[in-house]
């Protein structure tokens, strides 16, 4: 599974409101390209608990062959390390998620089963 993380840009929100997303895809394709992932977002205090459950499949397949994916929001973060745990029925990883006022940064020192192509998102 390939990681990414964001940031929303709506105007009229200020630094401190900007809320933080994290985005998962699959590795493989598949058939059609409006499949999602089904996610659940677990927080307490300082930590993290997403947990990828299952594929879903639409029951209208709108667009060509193409990754199943997820966004979730993380909300406003205030700047900080918080505890990261990514799970799915193959795989469990736990690492930081680091966010100060230039950059939200994903540390995994030993990533199983997923990937995290851009580490480093510039705020």
């Amino acid at each position: 599974m390939i990681i990414s993380v964001s940031e929303s840009s709506a105007n009229g929100i200020s630094e401190e409101e900007k809320e933080i997303y994290l985005s998962a895809k699959t590795k493989a394709g598949y058939s059609c390209g409006n499949m999602s992932i089904e996610t659940e977002k677990l927080s307490y205090k300082n930590q993290l608990l997403i947990n990828y459950k299952k594929i879903i499949t639409p029951t209208i397949c709108t667009l060509s062959g193409g990754p199943a994916s997820s966004q979730i929001k993380l909300g406003a973060l205030q700047n900080g390390e918080y505890k990261l745990e990514l799970k799915s029925p193959q795989w469990s990883n736990e690492g930081i998620l680091k966010v100060d006022s230039t950059q939200i940064t994903l540390i995994f020192n030993n990533p199983n089963g997923i990937e995290i192509p851009e580490p480093v998102f510039k705020r």
